[in-house]
């Protein structure tokens, strides 16, 4: 990245700066209710468990050291199915419910973001984002998992040949390594339009779903690099939470998984509000330079970002 290049992505973090201070009362409303809803899903979801997770490692140990036979082993197994059943239902809808929170907090800092001042009510917000953002955003979300899925899948099938043609542990683990990140980074590149199709379908009527990552995909071209930047700086801010929580090592403790997942949940509501508000900046500035009219209730003046003639023909 060169220092034109290196400019214009600063001017973005200053810019996203701007707006999170112009609407930071709004902001710490969106925070707080985030980070108060995904923690009540996370204590939900380890006194939900607790019991049928302590109930089903007795089974697995009486399965293991007694050997039963006849209807005590019908009765253990049915009961272990029993309380896979339980575990596998309440993971499912927390991570329903924590899904459709975060999809919320998204469309709400994302329309925040893109008014002049605090002009739009709550109760507007919440019907605005209720009946059409949060909609539209679902459907484009759809698209991006099953594009993430496909993705993921192309990647394990390509390492296949790799666990088989090379058999020295040393050169496997390099070389497997080494993939990993170069697949990480195309991930991070790709996911540039995939982040800015969701801005897409908060901001614009009648756009979401596949149509969305097209007009995505369209807007990014020649600010694309930016895009990339930011995605790769909250990557690795997310990395580095993860392997800080690896280090503590008394992770048994009920005490410590708690307050490390509520740590946890700060941060990443805290970085999810500013990422989405560093979209949608990129996503007006990608307007400007694509000669496109910003008409949107009370719409930010946004400062120009410093662009650079990229050669797009490279740009998938």
């Amino acid at each position: 990245m060169g220092f034109i290049e290196f400019s214009g992505f600063v001017a973005i973090l200053k810019e996203s700066i701007k707006v999170l201070a112009k609407n930071g009362h709004a902001m710490a409303t969106i925070a707080t209710l985030s980070i108060l809803l995904h923690s009540l899903l996370l204590f939900a979801n380890v006194f939900a468990t607790k019991t049928v997770i302590n109930d089903l490692l007795a089974k697995e140990t009486l399965l293991l050291l007694l050997v039963p036979q006849g209807p005590e082993l019908t009765d253990l197994l049915v009961g272990l199915k029993k309380d896979f059943r339980i575990i596998l239902g309440v993971e499912l809808a927390i991570l329903i419910v924590s899904f459709l929170v975060s999809l919320f907090s998204m469309g709400a800092t994302i329309l925040v973001s893109s008014t002049r001042k605090n002009i739009l009510s709550f109760k507007d917000l919440m019907l605005s984002i209720l009946s059409r953002s949060c909609a539209r955003s679902l459907i484009t979300s759809f698209h991006i998992a099953l594009f993430l899925v496909g993705y993921v899948i192309l990647v394990l099938t390509m390492l296949i040949p790799i666990r088989v043609f090379i058999d020295r542990p040393f050169a496997l683990k390099f070389v497997s390594i080494l993939f990993v990140i170069v697949a990480l980074l195309f991930w991070i590149y790709l996911s540039v339009v995939w982040a800015l199709g969701l801005v897409v379908s908060v901001m614009e009527e009648s756009c979401y779903g596949i149509e969305a990552l097209g007009r995505a995909g369209g807007l990014v071209k020649g600010k694309r690099l930016y895009g990339v930047a930011l995605n790769f700086l909250f990557t690795m801010a997310s990395v580095i939470v993860f392997e800080g929580c690896r280090v503590i090592k008394d992770r048994k403790s009920l005490l410590i998984q708690i307050i490390l997942g509520v740590l946890v949940i700060v941060f990443y509501c805290l970085v999810a509000i500013f990422q989405y508000i560093t979209l949608t900046v990129l996503y007006f500035e990608c307007k400007k330079a694509q000669g496109e009219e910003i008409e949107l209730q009370g719409s930010l003046e946004y400062s120009k970002v410093p662009s650079i003639p990229l050669d797009t023909n490279d740009v998938p």
